[in-house]
This record gives structure tokens, C-alpha cells and sequence, in this order.
């Protein structure tokens, strides 16, 4: 009887820590509006129209399109999600959207 109180245990505290994994993680994805890239920073404004600005990870990956880009590619007004590095306020990845693929998106809903 102790084993299987033991075993329930044991799986209750696995779900409950996988679960709050997941929602972490679920929080360390911003998306908004790209701003500007300066001094290592980039700045982008949410959907509730506040600036943020977050320091980009050294190793930073940043795509363009679905490809390879620099932080400098970036062009004002783009949509941007920033994918956080856990346990720290910098950029471990920016993908960037056109207004096309915007526009796509909106005439897909239709």
C-alpha cells in the first residue's frame, strides 16, 4: 500500500513540474512590432502598443523570411517573435514576418 501512495506520489510531482515547464515556456515568447536594433538592444512595440526593448543573446538566431538574417535585416513595421533564453531578459531568437505573409494570413481568415 505504502509503494503505490509512494508511486502517486512520485507521478503527481512529475506532472505538476512538467506542467509548470510548459507553461514557462509559453511565457517566454513575445510577439509584437519591430521598432529598431541599437547597441546590442531591440525594440519592438506589443499588442497593447507599449515599447520593450530586450538585449539580443550573443548567439542570437535571427530569420528573415524563413531564412538566415542579421539584426541590421530588420525593417520597421515587420512583426517580430522573440523567443526568450530561460532565466535571463535577452533575445535567444527573433523570427521576423513581412507584411506580406501578414497580409496572407488576414486574407486566409476571410
Amino acid at each position: 500500500m505504502f509503494s503505490r501512495v509512494l508511486a502517486l506520489v512520485a507521478v503527481a510531482t512529475f506532472v505538476l513540474f512538467v506542467g509548470t515547464s510548459v507553461a514557462k515556456a509559453a511565457d517566454d515568447t513575445k510577439k509584437g512590432t519591430f521598432v529598431s536594433v541599437k547597441d546590442g538592444k531591440l525594440t519592438f512595440t506589443d499588442d497593447k502598443g507599449k515599447d520593450a526593448s530586450f538585449a539580443l543573446s550573443k548567439d542570437a538566431k535571427i530569420t528573415c523570411d524563413g531564412k538566415a538574417c542579421k539584426a541590421e535585416d530588420l525593417k520597421a513595421g515587420v512583426i517580430v517573435t522573440l523567443t526568450m533564453v530561460k532565466d535571463k531578459d535577452e533575445i535567444a531568437t527573433v523570427v521576423a514576418e513581412t507584411k506580406k505573409e501578414k497580409d496572407k494570413e488576414v486574407k486566409d481568415k476571410k
